[in-house]
């Protein structure tokens, strides 16, 4: 017998190549993890594979990422695929047709050939990576006086708590981590404290044991300065001109990162960027102006620190098309944490008209109630992301250009894609892929049917998008290279 079919990865349904695919008589959940593979076979620059000499009966069938070379699954860090159905190899008479030719217009004889086919052809595997939850330090770095950073291998929940044994650890941080908590930096507030080239430190965090259970462990660490540069903070001077006799000092400003484009579109807004945790903004020194035939009235904004960055503000105003906007911020309005204020900041720019515009409407069927749509730009990135609407996805204010769509089962409701856990037999959450990319032009809308199921999953990626190109092109394509070289 033979079965056949495609693997791909579950997260955006790219052809996974050199991936072990096997079959198990052994049909217990424990087979998988405690023995290897009956028959196997290897996919293809395609994800496709085919296991041949599959005596008959009923088995289950896995893809390995084998680091190990044991033909099991022994390693979390192993990427797998398994099926919730048992695979049961059959086969079937089927008739095959060649045409014999006279001459190429001219039919002769059209020969009939019976041969076996081999079922299931079609499987299809969803690869994914069990997520790690081994939780424990994997390093600390102190790459500048003024701050320190803990890596951690898992995300969590807590922050871990610091205890300082030759400086007082209260109030003495600003605290920034990601909202994973496996990345937390702590600024220091005190010039005494971070000019120390060295800080001892007990840290106390959750670590995986033996046992695979969470307990505290306290850390001794002694975290030195690098990169040390005594001139970081203060004034630079010019050099003395012969007419001078005393060298002036050259300001140092905080450096800001301001984003406001010059074609600013209608739902976006203007944010600010720093090199370091603020400790004054003063609004009122920041000017929002509107354009009135040809006078300038300031107008009121909303000011907000970001939700996920510490360092960054937004600047939110309700714009409208073809308006112009002047943004204006006073010199020392905005100081940092070591006493570096910013430089005068002046920007101008329009808000886009309606009719430089597209939209994409899809009415989305086969779709879990918790489902969202993520448009993608042809390199399958994100561009932008809605949830599905009593069966629409709806996307306004698009920049015309090449789109793809990406529809994610979000079973558990948390907004994002989760993978699975062959111990609990989860399969990763379904991904599907709207199958061809929509190109909208300026002032059109499109309104597209989309049953997610309609297409099978393996034929549903355009494959303007797929990054794992099949071997015959990649060798077409380096012929074509090599043939323009030569010309």
């Amino acid at each position: 017998m033979e079965v056949a079919g495609t693997l791909l990865n579950a997260s955006n349904l790219e052809p996974i190549k050199g991936m072990m695919v096997g079959l198990h008589s052994n049909l217990e959940d424990s087979a998988f993890t405690k023995l290897p593979l009956d028959r196997v076979a290897r996919t293809d620059s395609r994800g496709k594979f085919r296991i041949k000499g599959v005596a008959p009966g009923s088995y289950r069938i896995y893809g390995l990422q084998d680091a190990d070379q044991n033909f099991a699954f022994s390693q979390k860090s192993e990427a797998l695929a398994f099926s919730d159905s048992l695979v049961i190899p059959s086969f079937e008479q089927r008739m095959h047709y060649d045409t014999l030719w006279v001459d190429s217009l001219t039919i002769d004889t059209i020969v009939s050939h019976n041969y076996t086919h081999y079922l299931p052809d079609d499987l299809v595997l969803r690869a994914f990576q069990e997520e790690i939850n081994t939780q424990y330090l994997i390093k600390n770095e102190r790459l500048t006086p003024e701050k320190f950073t803990f890596y951690f291998a898992a995300k969590a929940d807590t922050l871990p708590t610091l205890k300082g044994l030759n400086f007082d650890e209260n109030d003495a941080f600003v605290i920034e981590s990601n909202p994973r908590n496996d990345t937390i930096q702590y600024w220091i507030k005190d010039s005494l404290l971070y000019k120390q080239d060295t800080l001892r430190l007990s840290l106390t965090y959750l670590y995986t044991d033996t046992l695979n259970q969470l307990i505290p462990r306290t850390d001794t660490l002694r975290l030195i300065a690098k990169n040390v540069n005594k001139q970081q903070h203060s004034p630079k001077k010019n050099k003395k001109n012969k007419n001078e006799e005393e060298e002036t000092p050259q300001t140092v400003f905080l450096q800001v990162t301001s984003k406001a484009s010059s074609a600013m579109d209608v739902y976006d807004y203007v944010s600010f960027t720093f090199p370091e945790p603020m400790t004054t903004i003063d609004t009122s020194a920041i000017h929002l102006r509107l354009k009135v035939d040809t006078l300038w009235k300031e107008v009121p904004f909303v000011f907000e620190q970001d939700s996920v960055n510490l360092r960054k503000y937004n600047l939110y105003y309700d714009w409208d098309f073809k308006q112009e906007f002047e943004l204006l911020v006073d010199s020392a309005s905005m100081y940092g944490l070591y006493g570096l204020h910013n430089d005068k900041i002046k920007q101008s720019f329009k808000i886009k008209n309606e009719e430089d515009y597209s939209s994409i409407f899809f009415n989305v069927s086969g779709a879990t109630p918790n489902a969202f749509v993520e448009l993608l730009d042809g390199q399958d990135k994100m561009v932008r992301r809605v949830k599905v609407k009593d069966g629409n996805a709806d996307f306004y204010f698009l920049n015309p250009g090449k789109y793809a769509a990406r529809l994610i089962n979000d079973t558990n409701g948390n907004g994002i894609w989760d993978t699975g856990l062959y111990e609990e037999k989860r399969q990763p959450e379904e991904v599907f892929y709207y199958p061809q990319l929509l190109e909208p032009k300026a002032n059109w809308e499109l309104n597209q049917d989309w049953n997610v199921r309609a297409t099978p999953l393996d034929k549903q990626k355009p494959e303007e998008l797929k990054k794992q190109k099949p071997d015959e092109e990649k060798k077409r394509n380096k012929n074509e290279s090599r043939d323009n070289n030569r010309r």
